[in-house]
């Protein structure tokens, strides 16, 4: 099976000039607030792997005034997917998408109350990733850098080990992605969707049915990067 890396679309006749297309909230989700049951409570519980107990309280987003409503829309502070109803049906009733969770949103578009969905997912792909046999590129190296041979040698043998390369690189950013992801044969090959946030994949990676089935729906918003994924036998 084929697989794609997702990400927003750019194209400015399609979701406008504004990006991300909602940056601006009726409430003060761009505060990290303790103890609360909005938007960075539950990005906590997503990163942690564990779903909340609580009902999120995501009905602030306000579409930007120079971005179009698309099926799925980009923001300042979901990492995952953030979509309407149409889109969301769509993907329940035409992909395998794990451990995950559907919570209710609202998004305002010139002031009109409009249903909205985030998408988070709480399967854990990290034990499933043979880093050995993966392939790796670096993110962010200038002319001239060179790759410690050390870190060449190191076996990559866990994930820890993979993402050591910024020791060698203090005060910089260096993202470590892969050119080739290998994942064992106990992965489940009917899953649709997947996460590896620490790789800076974090709309996820799809099969190539997911990717169908939003074209084939007409859903706008998302477009895919094919990536290079095998699975042992």
């Amino acid at each position: 099976m084929k697989y794609y890396i997702i990400d927003y679309d750019l194209n400015f006749k399609i979701v406008g000039s504004d990006y991300p297309q909602s940056w601006q909230f009726t409430k003060e989700y761009e505060k990290r607030k303790k103890n609360s049951n909005a938007v960075y409570a539950l990005l906590e519980c997503g990163d942690n792997l564990n779903k909340p107990n609580f009902i999120p309280d995501l009905d602030g987003f306000v579409l930007s005034g120079r971005a179009k409503q698309t099926n799925f829309i980009s923001t300042s502070v979901f990492s995952r997917l953030f979509m309407d109803e149409h889109a969301k049906n769509v993907l329940q009733s035409k992909c395998n998408l794990g451990n995950y969770e559907f919570y209710e949103a609202v998004l305002y578009v010139k002031k009109v109350p409009i249903s909205y969905y985030y998408l988070e997912t709480f399967f854990n792909i990290i034990p499933y990733i043979k880093f050995s046999d993966c392939v790796y590129y670096l993110e962010y190296i200038r002319d001239g850098d060179k790759i410690p041979e050390e870190w060449i040698n190191s076996g990559f043998n866990d994930c820890e080990t993979v993402l050591s390369i910024d020791k060698y690189f203090p005060n910089r950013l260096i993202g470590v992605r892969f050119q080739t992801l290998v994942l064992k044969k106990d992965f489940d090959k009917d899953l649709d969707w997947f996460v590896i946030d620490k790789f800076g994949v974090h709309n996820g990676i799809c099969s190539e049915r997911f990717k169908d089935a939003v074209e084939e729906a007409g859903l706008t918003g998302l477009v895919f990067e094919p990536i290079e994924v095998e699975v042992e036998e």
